[in-house]
């Protein structure tokens, strides 16, 4: 970091030390790729500035709250950003691309066993058997979330 801040400092004929400091800055611009529907303008970008060192659950309510969304999560290279880790932990530098996903609804299934199971989808006949429970069993589904 030295060598670049050196570099940079005689290319720009500033301060070293203003060059070092500000190569250090954790202050990120995130292209995110927004659902379809919540976009104002397909074919404009749509970018966050933002310091890399805060939670990726801050990153989610400003997100949430600045283009009207609910219930999402942010994916960086087909992984989920842990809410509780900071972005800087996660891989997430500057310029990265971050997918902007819904949740999907939560279920609740009930087995005449008397199991509940929170799902994001139905359960396959495989899923049912690797938890115990025959497909027959299913009596009620519902998506009581809102």
């Amino acid at each position: 970091m030295q060598e670049l801040a050196e570099r940079y400092a005689s290319l720009l004929r500033l301060p070293m030390s203003e060059v070092g400091g500000a190569l250090e800055t954790s202050v990120a611009t995130l292209e995110l790729l927004l659902p379809r529907d919540a976009k104002k303008d397909p074919k404009v970008r749509t970018y966050l500035e933002t310091r890399l060192d805060v939670s990726a659950q801050q990153v989610v309510d400003r997100v949430a709250e600045e283009h009207g969304l609910r219930s999402i999560k942010l994916i960086l290279s087909g992984r989920t950003l842990s809410a509780e880790r900071r972005l800087d932990e996660q891989g997430v530098k500057n310029h990265s691309k971050v997918m902007v996903l819904r949740k999907q609804p939560r279920s609740w299934w009930w087995t005449s066993e008397g199991v509940s199971t929170e799902t994001t989808s139905p359960l396959s006949s495989m899923e049912l058997q690797w938890r115990g429970c025959s497909p027959s069993s299913i009596l009620v589904s519902t998506s009581p979330q809102t």
